[in-house]
């Protein structure tokens, strides 16, 4: 687990396909992501500011000839919006290559449990 509120929690599934890949969760069944609530809108939005901030501060490839500070930050998101949703983030740290595009599996160069302690630990 990376970090939960009072509503949410931030983890690194096990079966993660791309590294530092992080899924925020409900901890309450609360139906679809249409009918979240006021509240559990805020707890949501403060989890994923901080989950954003802390992998755009771990990011290790920024553009050459940029500020480290000032590079973008590229990941991708997917909202599951049906029963049990969830939110997928998912960083492109690395590229896919000739093993991943020739056989159609990922290679996660980070072990989840690694990149959950990594992201626990960043300010």
């Amino acid at each position: 687990m990376v970090g939960d509120n009072t509503s949410f929690v931030t983890y690194c599934p096990d079966f993660s396909q791309w590294p530092f890949e992080v899924w925020i969760a409900p901890k309450n069944s609360s139906g679809k992501f249409s009918e979240v609530g006021d509240t559990d809108l805020k707890d949501l939005a403060e989890v994923l500011q901080t989950t954003l901030k802390k992998l755009e501060r771990i990011a290790v490839n920024p553009p050459p000839g940029i500020g480290i500070s000032q590079h973008e930050f590229v990941y991708n998101y997917y909202i599951y919006h049906l029963e049990k949703w969830y939110i997928r983030i998912t960083p492109r740290f690395v590229h896919r290559a000739g093993f991943e595009l020739g056989t159609g599996l990922n290679v996660n160069i980070v072990d989840p449990t690694e990149a959950a302690r990594i992201l626990r630990e960043t300010v």
